[in-house]
């Protein structure tokens, strides 16, 4: 058993014919385990008595440790046509990972973000597209762009497409909330908002 991180004591009280021998601790390194099952092998070893009637016993053996929550999911976002002319449509896409190594990533659902234009643009006609699941909102005219109850697998990733229209002239920035999921919670770190800048002419 070769551990990848995590934090774990082992306190095995074991009593021989000679008496209560002291307790032993084993600790894991700070980080995380791998995926999958763990498996402990518990044995005696080095008994004074090496005749075939020997015996051991194991028992009160206890295992305790803290729920791990997998790592949230990240999110860019990237304008297609950059700049545009005014009435012109750039396509605006968001991607999504779940594929952190460290610690590992575990499979999320109830991915959810919400994502509001500047004044200046507006979600144009056109097809959208969506590879995250759950339900998207982008109606046109509006300004709103929402994903609620998204799912990824664990190293996979997905993307959401959104046909925007510049209104107005200028330079608009475009930043949308932070993503969450479920099991790990909001994203607070830099991954976990998108960010992107577009010219209207």
């Amino acid at each position: 058993y070769t551990p990848q991180g995590g934090t774990e004591t082992f306190l095995p009280s074991i009593t021989g014919v000679t008496g209560t021998l002291s307790n032993h601790t084993y600790s894991i390194g700070t980080g995380y385990l791998p995926a999958g099952n763990t498996v402990f092998r518990i044995y005696p070893y080095n008994a004074s008595n090496n005749g075939k009637d020997a015996i051991a016993v194991v028992d009160a053996i206890h295992f305790t440790g803290d729920y791990c929550a997998p790592p949230p999911p990240s999110i860019t976002k990237s304008f297609a046509t950059d700049p545009i002319l005014v009435n012109g449509v750039s396509v605006l896409t968001f991607d999504i990972s779940n594929t952190s190594t460290n610690p590992p990533s575990g499979p999320l659902t109830g991915i959810a973000f919400t994502d509001t234009l500047p004044t200046g643009l507006t979600i144009a006609a056109g097809a959208q597209t969506n590879t995250c699941g759950g339900t998207l909102t982008a109606d046109e005219a509006t300004t709103s762009i929402l994903l609620v109850r998204g799912a990824l697998a664990a190293g996979a990733s997905c993307s959401i497409s959104v046909p925007v229209i510049g209104l107005t002239a200028g330079v608009f920035t475009n930043t949308s909330e932070r993503i969450t999921a479920t099991e790990s919670g909001e994203n607070k770190t830099s991954s976990g908002f998108a960010t992107d800048e577009i010219t209207v002419i």
